[in-house]
C-alpha cells in the first residue's frame, strides 16, 4: 500500500494525470483534487468517506474534493483508469462541487436503477477517460486543450446523470467529523517521525480517544496505529530506495523506537526484511 498524500505534484506543470492500473491500493488520503476511477474488466474495492465498494465492469467512482477515500485491488483482478486533476481544469476555483454533493459517489448497477441514470452513462465516461489517458499519453499537438475539452464534457456527463444533494445541517455535521480526520491525516503525515501516540493525535483532532478511535477506523478501515505503522514503513522503503543511509539510521529517522519491533512491522506489511530490499537494491 501506497501512503497517504494530500498534495500531487504535476511533473509537467499541467494538472492532470491519468494511468491504468490492475492492482493497486492506496492508504486512506484527501486532497482538493479530483478523482474519477472507472472499472473496465474485473473488479476493484473503494471507500470514500467511510463507504465501501466492489465495483465492476462498467461501474464509476467519483472522489470530489476533500473526500477521504482509500484503494484497495489486491486480492481482486481488475482494469481500471484512474483520472486525477486540480478543480481549476474544469474551471473551479478551490474545491469541486462547490455548493452541492452526490447522493451517491458509486456509480454501479444499483446505482443506476435506483436514480434512473441513462444506461449509456457507463459507455460515454469509459470512452471519455480512454480519449483522456491516449491525448495525455501521446502528447501530440494541442493535447492540453483536448484533455480539458474531455474532462468538461465529463464532468457535464456526471452533472446532468447523477443526482445531487444541497448542503444541509446534517450534511454540514458529517463533514464536519470527515474535517477532523482529514486534520489528523495531516497530523500524521506530518509528524509520523515523533513518537506520535493515540492521544496526541486525537488532541489535535478536537476529539475524545475513543470517539477518535472508532471514527478513524470506521473512515479509514484500520487503526491508528496500523495505518501509523504503514506510513512509516513506506517512508523507510522510500529513504532505503534514495539514501545511504544505515537501515537503523532509517529506521530511527522514521519514528521506530524499537530495531526489533521495526523488523517486525516492516516483515509483517512487507513479507520481506529492509535487508532485502536494500540488497535488491544494491545489486
Amino acid at each position: 500500500m501506497k501512503a497517504f498524500h494530500e498534495k500531487n505534484t504535476y511533473p509537467n506543470g499541467f494538472p492532470v494525470d491519468i494511468f491504468k492500473f490492475n492492482n493497486f491500493s492506496f492508504l486512506a488520503h484527501w486532497h482538493n483534487d479530483i478523482e474519477i476511477v472507472h472499472v473496465y474488466e474485473g473488479q476493484f474495492r473503494m471507500t470514500i468517506n467511510s463507504n465501501t465498494r466492489i465495483l465492476g465492469a462498467g461501474d464509476t467512482c467519483i472522489c470530489c474534493s476533500g473526500d477521504i477515500h482509500s484503494m484497495d485491488s489486491m486480492d481482486l483482478n481488475c482494469t481500471a483508469i484512474l483520472a486525477f486533476y486540480a478543480p481549476e481544469i474544469i474551471g473551479s476555483l478551490i474545491k469541486w462541487p462547490e455548493d452541492t454533493f452526490f447522493i451517491s459517489s458509486f456509480i454501479d448497477e444499483t446505482a443506476k436503477r435506483d436514480y434512473n441514470i441513462s444506461p449509456d452513462f457507463s459507455k460515454k465516461v469509459g470512452e471519455l477517460l480512454q480519449d483522456t489517458y491516449d491525448e495525455l499519453t501521446n502528447k501530440k499537438d494541442a493535447y492540453q486543450m483536448f484533455v480539458r475539452s474531455r474532462l468538461l464534457e465529463l464532468h457535464g456527463l456526471i452533472y446532468r446523470n447523477v443526482p445531487k444533494g444541497l448542503n444541509n445541517a446534517s450534511h454540514t455535521k458529517s463533514y464536519s467529523m470527515i474535517n477532523k480526520i482529514q486534520n489528523a491525516l495531516d497530523y500524521i503525515n506530518t509528524n509520523y517521525m515523533e513518537d506520535l501516540t493515540l492521544m496526541d493525535v486525537a488532541n489535535h483532532a478536537d476529539l475524545g480517544i475513543s470517539q477518535f478511535s472508532q471514527l478513524f477506523k470506521h473512515m479509514c478501515k484500520m487503526s491508528f496505529v496500523t495505518y501509523l505503522n504503514s506510513i512509516r514503513v513506506s517512508k523507510v522503503e522510500e529513504m532505503i530506495l534514495n539514501t545511504d543511509n544505515t537501515i537503523t539510521d532509517i529506521a530511527l529517522d522514521c519514528g521506530f523506537t524499537s530495531i526489533r519491533n521495526f523488523n517486525r512491522t516492516y516483515k509483517k506489511w512487507k513479507g520481506s526484511t529492509p535487508s532485502d530490499l536494500k540488497k535488491r537494491k544494491d545489486f
